[in-house]
């Protein structure tokens, strides 16, 4: 690899940067800049990258959880995106992220880009799954 492939990790202060953006994320007032600046496409579009290391998943998954959690125009940009297929192999790897992706997921289906999206998916499937294998989401969620 070499320092121009975009799938370096060593790609410097990749860390330090998504943790400075995880933290803007927790205050409502830089939500609407974080959108319109395309955040969410981009931290969403780190995913796929080779050897992204969990640590920089772990920021990118609290990231897109705050950016998403209350708004549902970013929850529909975010499933445009393509979030869905991430969310559910965080899932269905019982990731320590499991609980950010489970509720994102959730939220989702709250919206029309999102339900279009799980639809291609098998996402009735996957909901009945998460149904039987996390019982305590049930009545939180449902």
């Amino acid at each position: 690899m070499t320092d121009e492939d975009p799938n370096c990790e060593n790609i410097p202060n990749r860390l330090l940067l998504l943790k400075s953006i995880k933290q803007l994320s927790m205050d409502n007032n830089t939500l609407s800049p974080l959108e319109q600046v395309g955040a969410i496409t981009e931290l969403i579009n780190l995913f796929p990258l080779k050897g992204i290391s969990s640590e920089c998943i772990n920021q990118v998954i609290q990231t897109l959880y705050n950016l998403t959690r209350i708004d549902r125009g970013r929850q529909d940009q975010a499933a445009k995106a393509g979030i869905i297929p991430h969310l559910m192999k965080i899932i269905e790897e019982n990731s320590p992220l499991k609980q950010f992706a489970l509720e994102i997921i959730l939220d989702l289906g709250k919206t029309p880009s999102g339900r279009v999206e799980l639809a291609k998916l098998n996402g009735v499937e996957f909901y009945l799954s998460l149904l039987t294998e996390y019982e305590t989401w049930r009545f939180h969620t449902f």
